[in-house]
């Protein structure tokens, strides 16, 4: 079987853009923002307290915003996301104004959190028990009665974080 001359060049052409455009979609979806907006809780004139929590080879940063202490939501954001997010500051004044005290935090590679593997929700899981680990401990909060958000989509979570 022989193949044409003509179609040799539209063919290398049509396989050359496949790949670049696979190639660009690909980096264009995993790409983490690291733009922080640099908006927080005084934003909606509420107290908070910045903590960095240590979990595995990463520091996660999180906002403790006190309210109500037998009532705790944890807020999760998604990829390429962070907790000072416009988006998300919006449901902290709202859990707030129901009377929740909050915990925002940045996954790895988010936000003002240190660099990390990304692992699609695999270790991101372990940063959210040692969230919850260290608060019950440094706050003596003993039940997070919500979640909010979700943890990079993943299979995991599904299985191992109480519902939502």
């Amino acid at each position: 079987m022989r193949i044409k001359k003509k179609y040799l060049i539209p063919s290398f052409l049509i396989l050359f853009i496949y790949i670049f455009l696979s190639i660009f979609s690909s980096i264009s979806t995993f790409r983490v923002s690291s733009e922080s907006s640099n908006l927080d809780p005084s934003y909606l004139d509420l107290e908070y307290e910045d903590i960095d929590i240590v979990s595995g080879e990463s520091i996660i940063s999180s906002w403790w915003i006190p309210n109500n202490k037998d009532k705790t939501i944890l807020i999760l954001h998604g990829l390429r996301s962070q907790k000072d997010d416009e988006y998300i500051l919006n449901f902290i004044r709202e859990f707030h104004n129901l009377g929740y005290s909050i915990i925002a935090i940045d996954f790895r590679n988010h936000g003002d959190s240190s660099k990390g593997n990304f692992t699609f929700g695999v270790d991101e899981i372990n940063d959210v028990y040692n969230t919850i680990e260290f608060y019950n401990s440094y706050k003596n909060i003993e039940e997070i009665v919500k979640f909010l958000g979700k943890l990079m989509e993943s299979p995991k979570r599904r299985r191992t974080c109480p519902p939502t």
